[in-house]
């Protein structure tokens, strides 16, 4: 009876130890995701930039500064949207390690394998 007793509960520590470690990564790469995406609104609003800016000079017309303005507004708030999500994934990755050393003593090869 003590056997499936300490089975059980060796189970239970398992099962919570995998759910809070699948609930980390999950936010790793929710996290990525979005520093991806964000990436990519960056580079289509450059791309919007630079297409304006080359039909305005074929054109011959002037360069609405304040349109060029906004873009560039759009973009430093993108990148501060990233550092706020690579902050956010750098916490994980925090727990993801702490949690590791916690319950196996390591934390060398949870390391790797979070980057």
């Amino acid at each position: 009876m003590n056997i499936r007793k300490e089975i059980k509960e060796f189970l239970l520590k398992f099962g919570e130890f995998i759910l809070i470690r699948t609930e980390i990564l999950t936010q790793m790469a929710k996290c990525k995701i979005a520093i991806k995406n964000k990436e990519e609104e960056i580079d289509k609003i450059r791309i919007e930039i630079g297409d304006y800016t080359i039909i305005q000079i074929e054109q011959k017309e002037t360069i609405n500064e304040e349109i060029i303005k906004h873009k560039v507004e759009a973009i430093n708030q993108l990148r501060k949207d990233i550092e706020e999500l690579t902050e956010k994934f750098n916490d994980a990755k925090s727990r993801l390690i702490n949690q590791n050393k916690t319950e196996t003593g390591t934390g060398s090869s949870e390391e790797k394998q979070a980057e």
